[in-house]
């Protein structure tokens, strides 16, 4: 039995693109060599231990969160500790409606939790379960077209919502809005939308533009002044943060050079970067916490590794994303950055430590244990430094 348990969390989106809930993920270390499905004691210490020690608000906020649950779970007369309505079930894809299961569901619906069918396969055993199930999840990467249009067809006789998981592309995507899924889950959500002859809007250009002046390693004081002046709306930003309570500060600040002396360069540079991506008004916001959450942890991680460039951490993070925020290849908007080679590497081929390290980030993130980086950190170190991102995205609440 492993001592710590490791949590990663993926967002659900609902039609418009708004985060409906987030799938928290559970595995055993690496080192383990565990199955990616964890058995019952593994799972009683993470639903019992570590999600109560950490808090289920920090993790999802007034999200859902879905959690899936082995037969035994289902089937023991135990409450689930957590309150109504706030936990999905996911039935596993390798359980089936039984006596014993269908008992154990319909008193899990009675303590106010919602049913999700995992991994779903349509079969006639399956319609006791579809009869008392809120949502049903559809992996389409493992069904062909034909199938996935008579799974849709099939399920649409029950009273189920229908949610399409590994959406991987903009034609994923589309596809299921138009079968009638109302919930999507997926890396294309972080990946950029590419379309053949596609033009960067003036919104990502200008966006663009100020990241490339953000991060001139010769830029001072009187021109971070400059470039944020001339922006509305970053201005605005800038100094509602600063009089937050998060600060703290006895006086207001009604300057911006004021805000720049009083933060610093290097922070007043990675606030306005933050700032400026948080303006991208075509994506969901969830892949600017993605961002703040990747660029966080990087910096921890960097920290713990003894780096002293903690910063080009925290851009690594950051910019992982800037394919999927501005529609663009990443190699096409590294060439206009024009940022250092171990940044550039870091994001184009994961090389170096920068790029170890944001490997080892996304993989936590997506709860793709086997795919970490060997860095010189245990899984404890990491888990804890995720945790920390997670805790400082919310505090900022940009």
């Amino acid at each position: 039995m492993p001592t710590n348990c490791y949590l990663a969390r993926q967002p659900i989106y609902d039609k418009d693109l708004h985060v409906y809930a987030y799938e928290l993920l559970y595995r055993a270390a690496p080192e383990e060599n565990a199955p990616a499905g964890l058995g019952d004691e593994a799972t009683s210490e993470v639903i019992t231990n570590t999600l109560t020690e950490i808090g289920l608000h920090q993790l999802v906020g007034e999200k859902l969160a879905f959690i899936n649950f082995t037969r035994n779970f289902i089937v023991a007369p135990l409450p689930v500790p957590f309150s109504d309505r706030k936990i999905v079930i996911e039935i596993l894809e390798d359980i089936y409606g039984d006596e014993e299961v269908i008992t154990g569901v319909k008193r899990l619906i009675e303590q106010g939790h919602i049913i999700a069918l995992d991994d779903f396969i349509y079969s006639e055993i399956m319609h006791p379960l579809l009869d008392i199930a809120n949502i049903v999840k559809l992996d389409i990467l493992s069904l062909s077209k034909t199938e996935l249009i008579e799974h849709v067809a099939e399920l649409k006789r029950y009273n189920v919502r229908l949610l399409a998981e590994k959406i991987e592309t903009e034609e994923d995507y589309q596809r299921c809005c138009e079968l009638g899924f109302e919930l999507f889950q997926g890396y294309f959500f972080c990946r950029p939308r590419l379309y053949a002859q596609q033009r960067m809007s003036t919104n990502k250009m200008l966006i663009l533009q100020l990241l490339v002046e953000l991060n001139d390693p010769e830029a001072d004081v009187n021109t971070l002044v400059d470039i944020i002046s001339q922006d509305v709306s970053l201005s605005y930003k800038l100094l509602r943060y600063i009089n937050s309570a998060f600060f703290g500060l006895s006086t207001t600040i009604e300057s911006i050079r004021s805000a720049v002396v009083y933060l610093g360069l290097k922070t007043i540079k990675e606030l306005a970067t933050l700032l400026t991506l948080s303006s991208v008004d075509d994506k969901p916001h969830e892949l600017f916490i993605i961002a703040m959450t990747r660029a966080k942890m990087c910096e921890t991680l960097a920290s713990e590794l003894g780096q002293s460039n903690k910063e080009s951490f925290f851009l690594v993070g950051l910019f992982s994303v800037l394919d999927g925020l501005l529609d663009t290849e990443m190699s096409e908007i590294l060439t206009s950055l024009s940022l250092s080679d171990d940044i550039n590497n870091a994001l184009l081929t994961n090389e170096g430590i920068l790029g170890q390290t944001l490997q080892s980030v996304i993989a936590y993130e997506r709860g793709e244990w086997d795919k970490q980086t060997t860095l010189e950190l245990s899984n404890k170190v990491k888990a804890n430094a995720y945790l920390e991102a997670l805790g400082w995205v919310s505090e900022t609440n940009l």
